[in-house]
């Protein structure tokens, strides 16, 4: 018994939407709630792990507003109807894998039945990012609780603290706008792999497994520098490596998921690595069982 994964989404962001998260975030979840063959109604948390705003407005959280935009029970709960719980959590590259640990434990105290997770990036647009590196996209993920698979069993993190020397997304008042700057140091991927591999090493460790037991390997971020260390530190071959999105950041690991689901890779594997790093450096680790 555990959290499963049912429904997974990615969407791309046209002339018309690379500069408004929240209608990309919006266009990720009904679309993972329709993969997951499930009604806006069903859904009792929804949580945004995405750190770019639009126009990069600090308030309110990004993920009430989501809600708002998807039709999920919009409006105070009233006895005999469904509620919906929505809230931010802010971890940069690992910020999906965080949202995963968050609805894990909701959902394995059996107080709510479907969580949706979504991350979005884009450009704030109107001259407020300088030099944006990441492509517009979201992705969405529906998370339900199962009594028949294993699903997620096992998380772990790990920190070594660099005060964002290796990266570090803020923002700065310039000539009296709030100006959005990303910094990434050109040696960051390898520093988060170091970091990554930790709770990766550790998780394994917990389920007396070893990097021939683990069919695929789900992470990100998706530079090679990243992906190489993993492979060799794990001894894991290419082949069984998963990464998507080379220019994506908070939607990067569900780009990944969205990757690993084709030709039925991921339902059909035994054992399933997720391995996130992110500025901070923070890194986490979840084994799943599909």
């Amino acid at each position: 018994m555990g959290t499963t994964i049912d429904g997974i989404a990615v969407v791309g962001g046209s002339w018309r939407s690379r500069h408004r998260a929240l209608r990309l975030a919006v266009a990720a979840t009904g679309a993972a709630l329709e993969d997951a063959r499930l009604q806006p109604a069903a859904v009792d948390i929804l949580i945004n792990a995405g750190i770019y705003h639009d126009r990069n407005l600090g308030e309110p959280a990004l993920a009430p507003l989501i809600q708002a935009d998807s039709g999920i029970n919009a409006g105070d709960p009233t006895p005999g109807r469904i509620g919906t719980f929505s809230f931010d959590v802010a971890n940069g590259g690992s910020g999906v894998l965080t949202a995963l640990r968050i609805a894990d434990g909701f959902l394995r105290s059996r107080t709510v039945a479907t969580v949706v997770i979504v991350a979005e990036d884009a450009d704030p647009g109107f001259g407020l990012a300088a030099d944006f590196p990441f492509e517009p996209a979201a992705g969405a993920v529906v998370c339900r609780w199962t009594d028949t698979e294993p699903g997620l069993v096992s998380f772990r993190w790990h920190n070594r603290p660099d005060d964002g020397a290796a990266f570090r997304a803020g923002i700065g008042l310039r000539h009296g706008r709030n100006v959005l700057s990303v910094h990434e140091d050109p040696d960051f991927a390898e520093q988060a792999a170091e970091t990554a591999v930790v709770p990766a090493r550790e998780v394994l460790r917990d389920h007396g497994l070893g990097g021939d037991d683990i069919d695929l390997l789900v992470c990100s971020p998706a530079a090679p520098a990243f992906t190489k260390k993993m492979a060799m530190e794990l001894a894991l071959p290419d082949d069984r490596i998963v990464a998507a999105g080379p220019a994506l950041h908070t939607a990067a690991f569900i780009a990944a998921l969205a990757a690993a689901r084709q030709h039925s890779r991921l339902s059909e594997a035994r054992n399933v690595l997720f391995v996130c790093g992110g500025a901070g450096l923070t890194a986490g680790a979840a084994l799943y069982r599909p």
